[in-house]
């Protein structure tokens, strides 16, 4: 499987947590995928999740790499990648301006994260996303 399915399929669990772990109370994952999901366009941290959820950090990268697979950054790296592919494609906002929307500091950052998961730059996946 490429990088940008395995990413996609994370996105998507962690974007739509309400369907998949149906936000319990004591569902420590889901709460940390709704905060997510909810936060991603800021600038959070495994920290800011774990205080939100009422555990501590490493208990939290523990529970919640054993359970969906990947880290918590990892996921919210997917989270935000899955919004701009979404903004890319379906919207003529500049890239900059998606690249700060979907959370990420820097336009350096975007790009390198956007490559990295999906093997193209923004400019090249939005070209090829409006044919």
């Amino acid at each position: 499987m490429k990088k940008a399915e395995i990413y996609f399929i994370i996105s998507c669990i962690c974007s739509d947590s309400s369907k998949i772990y149906d936000l319990k109370n004591d569902d420590i994952v889901g709460k940390t995928c709704f905060y997510i999901a909810e936060n991603y366009k800021d600038s959070i941290t495994l920290n800011d999740a774990a205080n939100y959820v009422g555990v501590s950090p490493s208990y939290l990268s523990r529970i919640f790499k054993g359970s969906v697979g990947l880290s918590f950054s990892s996921c919210l790296i997917s989270t935000r990648i899955d919004n701009a592919m979404n903004l890319l494609k379906y919207s003529t906002t500049a890239v900059t301006e998606i690249a700060m929307l979907c959370g990420f500091g820097t336009l350096r950052n975007f790009n390198r994260f956007f490559r990295r998961v999906t093997g193209k730059t923004p400019s090249e996946y939005r070209k090829e996303a409006k044919r």
